[in-house]
């Protein structure tokens, strides 16, 4: 009977502690998921010229949710990050830039070069 009691309470404790792990896990998991959503926000907007309409995106590459098109003109970019690689008009690039309000851009569509002076890293 004694060692019963003691296997059913490494069971309860083992159980308990599984039972924590996982709770911190998920929190963890959505903490996570919340900051890097979130993560462009930090970061102080740099005035930046669209030149010509680029297209808009959920991250920063072309395989993921598409937006709609930005036209060209002055908006606010909150960071920028490498991404996937993109060609148009000549020029490649795999730098992308996250507009306020928009989305993220390759920055083939940004005045300024490979990598825009002013933008922050995200």
């Amino acid at each position: 009977m004694k060692h019963l009691c003691s296997v059913l309470l490494v069971c309860l404790v083992a159980i308990m502690l599984s039972a924590q792990l996982a709770g911190e896990a998920s929190a963890h998991s959505t903490t996570s998921a919340q900051s890097q959503s979130q993560q462009h926000a930090l970061h102080p907007a740099a005035s930046i010229t669209v030149w010509k309409s680029a297209p808009t995106y959920n991250c920063a590459s072309q395989g993921c949710g598409y937006l709609g098109n930005l036209p060209a003109g002055g908006y606010d970019a909150q960071c920028q990050l490498q991404g996937s690689t993109v060609a148009d008009e000549g020029y490649t690039n795999s730098w992308w830039s996250y507009i306020s309000g928009h989305g993220w851009i390759s920055n083939i569509y940004i005045k300024g070069g490979y990598k825009i002076d002013g933008v922050p890293d995200c």
